[in-house]
């Protein structure tokens, strides 16, 4: 999936931010969604909340 955002003209909203969170699904053992999520916060800063201890991890390493 990288790889087709990387290389089409589809708008795809955020990008960087889902690029990043596609980067950080293939190197973490986490759900698709939480690594979104943490793309989002780490690109563009969002504030993300969560009792889940594997992405507040990630969100703060």
């Amino acid at each position: 999936m990288r790889g087709f955002f990387e290389n089409t003209d589809c708008e795809l909203p955020h990008r960087n931010a889902v690029l990043k969170g596609l980067e950080l699904f293939s190197d973490n053992n986490l759900g698709f969604v939480d690594c979104i999520l943490a793309g989002y916060c780490d690109i563009e800063g969002a504030e993300v909340y969560t009792f889940d201890k594997k992405l507040q991890k990630l969100l703060n390493p």
